[in-house]
């Protein structure tokens, strides 16, 4: 099992934050922008995860 933890000021919740992304790139800004960064990496383990293993979110 993975769990893609994007709360309580991990890495993934840095992204998510107005307070902590002061990107000016396509990966900060409005909320579109900043949840980029959530949306490529469940993607990117959807694509590599075998699908007999459990995913969570």
């Amino acid at each position: 099992m993975i769990e893609l933890h994007s709360a309580h000021g991990y890495l993934l919740n840095e992204f998510l934050s107005p307070l902590t992304n002061q990107r000016h790139d396509e990966y900060g800004g409005d909320r579109s922008k900043r949840v980029r960064m959530l949306f490529e990496t469940i993607d990117k383990v959807k694509e590599e995860w075998p699908d007999y293993l459990r995913q969570t979110g």
